[in-house]
């Protein structure tokens, strides 16, 4: 991969990360508003496809909170997936064996800074359920990036 792409991603990893962060600095007035908003568009669906929506009224606001939590980790872990294995440079070499943990232990790093920006938004309080939602996205983002990743390795290596 070329330095410019490399800088691409790092790019819109710091955009990401900054929305993420920009999320929870919301309070939770603000907050509720854009959940309420989603619910009100998906909620439809959701009581359609999710049995338990159907007979609990307010329980899609709660799923829409926690899916976008999930969300935008998996996005997260893609883009930290591809700025760490793509375009192997030698000093990445030498830690090829733990470059997957590296993109979970960041996204974890962000994830508990993202709950504790919570701490000083107005209504808001840290949760460590949505630590471990927002781990579940990682590990999620992390395996849909090897799984395409070896999608490209083997359509290189038939072209070869």
């Amino acid at each position: 991969m070329k330095n410019n792409q490399k800088e691409t991603i790092l790019i819109l990893l710091c955009i990401w990360t900054l929305f993420i962060w920009g999320n929870s600095c919301n309070s939770i007035s603000i907050s509720s508003e854009k959940s309420d908003w989603i619910a009100e568009k998906v909620g439809p669906l959701l009581e359609q496809t999710v049995p338990i929506v159907q007979n609990n009224t307010g329980i899609e606001k709660y799923i829409v909170r926690k899916a976008a939590h999930l969300f935008e980790f998996l996005v997260l872990a893609i883009l930290w997936s591809s700025y760490i294995f793509v375009g192997n440079t030698e000093k990445m070499q030498s830690i090829q064996a733990f470059r997957g943990w590296i993109s979970i232990i960041l996204c974890l790093a962000t994830a508990v800074i993202d709950e504790m920006i919570q701490i000083r938004s107005p209504g808001r309080t840290p949760s460590w359920q949505d630590i471990l939602i927002d781990l579940s996205g990682s590990i999620c983002g992390l395996c849909i990036f090897k799984f395409v990743d070896q999608i490209v390795k083997r359509k290189r290596r038939k072209q070869a």
